[in-house]
């Protein structure tokens, strides 16, 4: 994952959701990959490897990306 991409969890009310937050990416490729290893790293999986996208995004900032991922059981 290169330095500039962030991913975060999604949390509310001090519960954490079933989704991820990828922000710094140049593309969706990109943030997709992010996701894909924050998720091997976190022990969890993608449901989908189309990713969501911020609706509104302001010029010069990065798109935010988002992905819903489910526990992984198998390890």
């Amino acid at each position: 994952m290169k330095n500039s991409i962030t991913v975060s969890e999604v949390e509310i009310d001090f519960k954490i959701l079933d989704k991820i937050i990828i922000t710094g990416a140049a593309n969706q490729e990109e943030a997709l990959q992010a996701a894909e290893e924050w998720c091997c790293e976190n022990n969890c999986l993608l449901r989908s490897n189309k990713l969501e996208k911020s609706p509104a995004v302001l010029q010069g900032s990065s798109i935010i990306y988002f992905a819903k991922v489910i526990s992984d059981d198998y390890d």
